[in-house]
């Protein structure tokens, strides 16, 4: 599968699946996976976390501010090497900054979604392969090509 329609079929899923703590396999929809856990294939990184991205965050703001600043002296001084050198941190900071805080805000709203229908925090992603199996037995979506498209098993 080439890059464009792997990016297709992950835009077009109707759920993905993760276990919370309590090793229930839950469906979540895009907008309630929010951060979401592990990945079945393996990104488990620690600024997945809230407390990742805070820190990331906090320690991001303080050249995201400093950075233009001393890119205007650097100008005003007409020092073209420390201009471009802080320019390019006034981009990099400032976009991570916003980059952090857009996914604070997003978990934000992922987290109100999940409260409502009373699922957990995604930790463990869950392959396509692994979930029909569980719903099967279980209450879930239904067990269908369109719900795990990425599955290997036949419907």
């Amino acid at each position: 599968m080439d890059l464009e329609s792997r990016r297709g079929a992950v835009a077009g899923r109707r759920y993905f699946y993760a276990t919370g703590l309590d090793g229930v396999i839950r469906a979540y929809t895009r907008e309630e996976w929010g951060m979401g856990g592990a990945k079945p294939s393996g990104n488990a990184y620690g600024s997945y976390t809230v407390a990742g991205r805070v820190v990331v965050a906090v320690l991001m703001t303080i050249p995201a501010i400093v950075s233009p600043v001393l890119l205007v002296r650097a100008v005003a001084v007409l020092n073209l090497g420390m201009a471009l050198a802080f320019l390019a941190g006034t981009v990099l900071f400032t976009a991570g900054w916003v980059l952090c805080v857009r996914s604070l805000v997003v978990e934000f709203v992922a987290g109100k979604l999940r409260r409502s229908r009373g699922l957990p925090k995604p930790r463990f992603g869950v392959t396509d392969d692994q979930a029909p199996t569980w719903f099967e037995a279980h209450t879930g979506p239904e067990v269908t090509r369109a719900n795990f498209p990425d599955s290997s098993r036949p419907f």
